[in-house]
């Protein structure tokens, strides 16, 4: 006998029905090129909605993730930019490109 805390009692045959549902609802994945996310979306079955919490957690592991490339990027990028220049300035017959 179950108690109202349980779950109720699913047969075989209602697990098979809908398993073959979950599988027919599915999209069609793209195997020729391999798409790993497609196949792990595909895949996915749990909420398919979410918070104004979780997306800001979210976006700023995002940020923390990429800020650190960015700003060495950038840096580089000045770096590079005011070497050129230097080398221009003492060099100015020679072509740089």
């Amino acid at each position: 006998m179950s108690t109202s805390s349980e779950k109720p009692d699913v047969t075989a045959a209602e697990l098979s029905d809908h398993s073959r549902d979950v599988e027919a609802s599915k999209p069609e994945v793209d195997t020729v090129h391999t798409d790993e996310a497609m196949r792990v979306l595909a895949n996915y079955t749990g909420e398919q909605t979410w918070t104004e919490e979780e997306e800001k957690k979210l976006r700023r592991k995002v940020d923390w993730k990429l800020l650190p490339i960015m700003c060495m990027t950038y840096t580089l990028q000045y770096y590079d930019k005011a070497m050129i220049s230097q080398a221009v300035s003492y060099f100015p017959s020679v072509c740089l490109c």
